[in-house]
């Protein structure tokens, strides 16, 4: 079933067409593929607006406005390690509570301008030359056998850290995962 605000321009002419012509509002819903109420509210749009086009201002106004979301997206870009519930917390602290944003709001809006949540790398990804050298040993000493490598005093002791704190980044930019 078509929603109202799916209809094209095309659907209500044709829909104002085939009621001119005498069809009820369930026959032209099942021509359009819609419900017969999405028929009648496309009929009194239509006789109301006098075009065909749908109403602007229909819908929930947006907590956000423009210069939010350029605000938003500045304090984002600024600081990469700052999560969702930090903007929040720093776009709220001046707002009256029934004006208060929510973290998913924050995120789809930061989303729709193109900067997407991300785990945040703990260190750089290997260059192409490094890649090399560090194949380079085990290339040299693959005709070793068992025996010798067990001979091979192993003494590397890495550190992990693992963080899962998000950042935001454009599509493209680096650690696009």
């Amino acid at each position: 079933m078509v929603k109202d605000r799916e209809l094209t321009e095309k659907d209500r002419v044709r829909i104002k067409v085939l009621h001119d012509a005498g069809w009820s509002f369930r026959r032209i819903g099942q021509d359009i593929k819609c419900s017969h109420t999405v028929v009648k509210y496309a009929l009194e749009s239509v006789a109301e607006t006098g075009t065909y086009r749908m109403r602007q201002g229909r819908g929930r106004k947006q907590k956000l406005t423009d210069a939010d979301v350029r605000h938003l997206k500045i304090l984002s870009t600024s600081d990469r390690r700052k999560t969702t519930a930090d903007l929040q917390v720093e776009l709220n602290a001046s707002r009256a509570e029934s004006e208060k944003v929510s973290r998913m709001t924050i995120s789809r809006r930061l989303n729709e301008q193109g900067l997407k949540g991300r785990v945040a790398a703990t260190k750089q990804l290997l260059r192409p030359t490094n890649i090399q050298k560090r194949l380079r040993l085990p290339r040299e000493r693959k005709h070793w056998t068992v025996d010798v490598w067990n001979k091979v005093l192993w003494t590397d002791k890495s550190e992990f850290e693992v963080s899962g704190q998000n950042n935001h980044r454009k599509s493209g930019e680096g650690f696009d995962a």
